[in-house]
């Protein structure tokens, strides 16, 4: 893991000596994709059609968004890892980004290939439950599912994922018996077996279940935010609910080939950030349930080498083998 922060941080500080090319100056100058590692209708996808939108209204060039789900979004990130590194390729990156080098040992792309940009977002999550279930908070569903875990199962975004990593935090500090992991390639894409009752539970993004959540589709128990939301003021903070431990949120983020121009990069960290500044925009991520949050230097990059280690830790506690086989 040293290796690779120290491989990741070469490989920013490299972008910096190489020289743009006639291209750079006039960037963009043709249509940009950006590469998400989820289904449509999840925070990712949500954010990189919002942030498309803008970008191409900014640049008066084409930008399109480009869904690449499975591989727990490695697939994404390996098309971006392996693009050519001319800013024309940009992966809207998830928290994956800093779990999946602990969880797999063999990838296909190696994390020193992309370096990150800028922050675009944080996502705020929620306990949610089927209202078929006789709790109305989180003291209530621990006490449920102690009595009866056999008959529960919870749907995550599959291994290292925020959802799974954040249900691990609340079955070791509950101490809760084992229940059934259900993975989906998205967020949406399990929401369909949550509102029929398939599946009785997940901790998810708020950007992505909040509608289910206002609908009455799903009940909320808790939030993992350190002070509750304003969108949805009436739903507790894990803090107040007994669990002050259950912290992890998502964030996203951009992230291009290392070897990109540093002036591409800064480019590229200034309109997305010029476009994340713009009010209506923040409001609109306020009311999708998530967090503006640009970055105007390379903090992004140190972010994510923080999280991998952090969460490296969260692991090792909870006594989870990532590598071993199921």
């Amino acid at each position: 893991m040293k290796k690779t922060a120290l491989a990741l941080t070469a490989a920013l500080a490299l972008s910096s000596f190489i020289t743009p090319s006639a291209s750079a100056a006039a960037f963009p100058d043709r249509p940009v994709r950006i590469v998400v590692p989820a289904t449509a209708g999840g925070p990712s996808d949500l954010v990189a059609r919002l942030m498309a939108e803008r970008l191409g209204n900014l640049w008066g060039q084409s930008v399109v968004v480009e869904n690449r789900t499975g591989g727990a979004q490695m697939i994404a990130a390996r098309a971006v890892a392996t693009a050519a590194p001319d800013g024309y390729s940009l992966l809207q990156g998830t928290s994956n980004m800093a779990t999946n080098p602990i969880f797999h040992k063999e990838m296909p792309y190696d994390p020193a290939d992309l370096i990150a940009v800028t922050r675009t977002h944080s996502t705020p999550m929620a306990l949610v439950v089927h209202p078929s279930l006789p709790v109305d908070s989180v003291e209530s569903l621990v006490a449920y599912i102690k009595k009866q875990p056999a008959e529960l199962s919870f749907s995550t975004t599959g291994m290292g994922s925020s959802q799974q990593l954040a249900m691990l935090q609340l079955q070791q500090l509950a101490k809760l018996p084992p229940m059934t992991e259900v993975p989906y390639q998205g967020s949406s894409q399990g929401h369909p077996d949550l509102i029929s009752g398939r599946v009785q539970l997940t901790i998810d993004p708020v950007a992505a279940v909040g509608p289910h959540i206002r609908s009455g589709a799903v009940k909320a128990l808790a939030v993992t935010t350190s002070e509750r939301l304003p969108s949805f003021p009436d739903i507790p903070t894990f803090a107040e609910s007994g669990y002050p431990g259950v912290d992890l949120g998502g964030w996203g983020g951009v992230f291009v080939p290392s070897a990109t121009p540093r002036p591409i990069v800064e480019q590229l960290r200034a309109a997305v950030g010029q476009v994340l500044e713009q009010p209506d925009v923040r409001q609109r991520m306020l009311d999708m349930g998530m967090v503006a949050q640009p970055d105007k230097d390379d903090a992004f990059q140190g972010f994510v080498l923080s999280e991998r280690e952090r969460l490296a830790k969260v692991v090792a506690d909870a006594g989870l083998n990532p590598h071993e086989k199921k």
